[in-house]
């Protein structure tokens, strides 16, 4: 059951106004009157109370009843200071515990549009990526292309066909830095089979809306395979720069000369393609799977799978008005 200190406060002053002015002791007794009546032989109350007041250790004055119950007063006022001040650090911790909670739930954006804080992946990222999809052929398409080698099968030498475009190309323009480790067997071979692409009227670097070819060295047609057939179009082994927006940036691939007629002229040099899945970049940006050492949430940009076609033969189409067309 709960007093307040109101209540204790008015009964304390009741009990002082009561001994004050009617002289009775706050510690007193039944038996110590009885022993006052017999030492004086009378129950008078004015005797009682000059005795009373002859005995100030067995009565106590207004003054100490006054120190008492300001004593007590204000022990009340610090016990009640004493909850408030625990509730208000009660409140703060409640306070403080709503806005951590409340920080740990700030919404975050899954993703966004790239900008600076989108960190970008790196090439060997974007392998795995494609690895895990099942996509990567590093003969078709690769993030350098420096180990490129031809498409395109060479006259009876396969020894040639283990050599880089960029080592044959070097053997044709004479740049010994690169060409030098060849033995003299391929270098004989090589100037004996190929060309560079000037001498079959090909530009070396062509620009499209895909990117940037560039044909490294071509073949001549009515050369032999090495499987023992003729070739009827002249082709060039040529390497492609995507767009920066675009994964794997390079392609390898091979390209038709300007001359398009074949079987004079029953017949037209055609490109085949391959459809190759390669990555293209979104613009978004999503939420890493770690964050940064001070906490903050880090993003990684976004890429996609998207089918590029990429040219692989140099083939001659047979025109249904050839003399040929019957054979086909």
């Amino acid at each position: 059951m709960k007093v307040s200190m109101t209540t204790v406060t008015m009964a304390i002053t009741l009990l002082l106004i009561s001994t004050t002015t009617t002289g009775i002791p706050l510690k007193s007794s039944r038996s110590e009157t009885t022993s006052d009546e017999r030492l004086f032989g009378t129950t008078d109350r004015q005797t009682l109370r000059a005795h009373s007041r002859t005995q100030p250790n067995e009565q106590m004055t207004t003054e100490q009843a006054m120190r008492k119950i300001l004593l007590y007063i204000n022990s009340g006022r610090n016990s009640s200071v004493s909850q408030s001040a625990e509730k208000q650090r009660t409140n703060l911790h409640l306070s403080d515990s709503f806005t951590e909670n409340e920080k740990t739930h700030t919404h975050v954006p899954t993703r966004i549009r790239r900008t600076s804080r989108c960190r970008r992946q790196t090439g060997d990222e974007l392998m795995e990526l494609l690895q895990s999809m099942g996509q990567i052929n590093t003969r078709y398409a690769d993030k350098s292309h420096q180990g490129f080698t031809s498409l395109i099968p060479h006259h009876k030498n396969e020894e040639l066909d283990r050599l880089t475009k960029l080592e044959i190309e070097a053997v044709l323009r004479g740049n010994q830095s690169l060409g030098e480790s060849l033995s003299h067997p391929h270098i004989q071979a090589i100037r004996a089979s190929l060309v560079t692409p000037e001498e079959v009227n090909v530009p070396r670097v062509r620009r499209s809306v895909v990117g940037t070819t560039v044909s490294n060295y071509c073949v001549r047609s009515g050369q032999e395979t090495n499987q023992g057939f003729i070739r009827m179009c002249d082709s060039c082994a040529a390497t492609t720069e995507l767009s920066d927006d675009l994964f794997p940036r390079y392609i390898n691939e091979v390209v038709c000369s300007s001359n398009t007629e074949c079987l004079s002229g029953g017949g037209r040099c055609s490109e085949r393609t391959l459809s190759l899945t390669v990555l293209r970049r979104t613009g978004h940006c999503s939420v890493a799977s770690s964050t940064s050492p001070s906490g903050q949430v880090m993003y990684v940009e976004d890429w996609e799978p998207t089918v590029q076609q990429i040219r692989v033969a140099c083939e001659c189409d047979i025109s249904v008005q050839s003399v040929f067309a019957p054979y086909v």
